[in-house]
């Protein structure tokens, strides 16, 4: 009887951590102060149909008007 009593504690305690854990906010890191946004550059790959091609390569030039630090490369299936 003491020993199930044990083991229900133990099994409460580990549940309690466990929901404990995987419930917490995580803290993402902030960027440096040397480095501002505006100077972070990305590349982006875009996967459509070949169908959208005309459509994308409309798109392209407003968005790279919208966005000048990121780049857009297109792979058309």
């Amino acid at each position: 009887m003491n020993n199930k009593r044990i083991l229900t504690f133990v099994s409460w305690v580990f549940i309690s951590f466990l929901l404990i854990v995987g419930c917490s906010q995580t803290i993402t890191p902030k960027l440096s102060s040397t480095t501002s946004p505006a100077a972070q550059t990305a590349n982006l790959t875009i996967s459509a149909a070949a169908s959208l091609r005309d459509a994308m390569n409309e798109i392209k030039p407003l968005y790279s008007k919208e966005k000048p630090n990121v780049t857009l490369s297109y792979n058309f299936g």
